[in-house]
């Protein structure tokens, strides 16, 4: 089977409603990559670090690990506080800063080569209109708040689980790709980066609530959730 054709069907992929914007299936696929291609390491790191492991004198554990598109209530609460027109335009930043300095090559060009016009086959309209279209995009930069400060803000208040989860009853951990991506974007860290951290996360809840020594003694130590 494609393993492509396999992804698109996958219902964690379906963005929710009011994320279409926010989000995009690309960066569920980084969150979905760094688990597969990370998560055997991470456990040989936590039972080299712990002396714990889920199979032990004849017993075994299993830990499952997905990748999930759930927002919890209190991210999406979060995100329904916030500017979203400022999130999108800063989001465009750098095409918008490549813009500003096309213009501005533009505006110079025409000034340095009145032939232009010509050889391009101008109107004076259009040549009349590369300055304002430069002004137009500086003046949306410069008053552009930085909506990772204003996120950043919100998000130090937040005490729930966000990024991901481990279930101790269920005995299963979660990445949440969609919040992992947004507050990737926020921390300007890559995606693969921050779903890693998160999995070993969730990961060293699953070892100190199951792992057994090497008797089989299972240690059920505490927990937190990972934000």
């Amino acid at each position: 089977m494609d393993p492509c054709r396999e992804l698109k069907q996958n219902a964690e992929i379906i963005i929710p409603p009011g994320y279409e914007h926010l989000v995009e299936p690309a960066q569920y696929e980084l969150v979905e990559k760094t688990r597969v291609d990370w998560q055997g390491s991470v456990r040989d790191f936590l039972r080299s670090e712990t002396g714990l492991k889920l199979s032990a004198a004849g017993k075994q554990n299993s830990v499952s690990i997905t990748v999930r598109n759930y927002v919890s209530p209190v991210f999406d609460v979060l995100i329904n506080q916030l500017n979203m027109e400022n999130w999108l335009l800063s989001k465009k930043g750098p095409l918008l800063k490549s813009l500003q300095s096309g213009s501005r090559w533009l505006n110079d060009y025409f000034a340095r080569n009145p032939n232009a016009k010509m050889q391009l086959a101008l109107t004076d309209q259009d040549i009349e209109s590369a300055p304002p279209f430069e002004l137009a995009v500086t003046k949306i930069l410069d008053k552009l708040p930085r909506w990772q400060v204003e996120f950043a803000h919100q998000f130090r208040n937040v005490k729930e689980d966000v990024m991901g989860t481990y279930s101790p009853r269920g005995k299963f951990a979660e990445l949440h790709w969609i919040p992992i991506a947004m507050i990737a974007e926020t921390l300007e860290v890559p995606i693969e980066d921050l779903s890693l951290v998160v999995l070993a996360h969730e990961l060293a809840h699953a070892y100190t609530h199951v792992g057994m020594d090497i008797g089989g003694g299972e240690l059920g130590h505490g927990f937190i959730h990972c934000r």
